[in-house]
């Protein structure tokens, strides 16, 4: 991932964690989007990055706000067979 962040060619979406490891804070330009069901962490203030798309929601499971993205942004993607696994059946 850090070659790809050096050449340009990476972005991130972090998905039920809003933070970033110590090795990967050199990462942190490259998140464009971060999608989690806890509360904020302090020490990752992504609320005030205007290049960042933050959905930080209380709820039992990060699964439950990821389906709800793909549901709003990309329901042409929703199959019966997708639906089925967005609702576990």
């Amino acid at each position: 991932m850090h070659n790809l962040h050096a050449a340009g060619s990476l972005e991130l979406i972090l998905v039920d964690h809003h933070d970033l490891s110590k090795l990967d804070e050199g990462l942190e330009s490259a998140v464009v989007e971060v999608i989690d069901h806890r509360p904020p962490d302090p020490r990752w203030p992504w609320h005030q990055k205007d290049n960042v798309e933050v959905t930080l929601e209380s709820t039992g499971s990060c699964a439950s706000l990821v389906a709800l993205q793909i549901r709003d942004k990309y329901s042409t993607f929703i199959t019966a067979e997708v639906a089925r696994m967005m609702f576990g059946k």
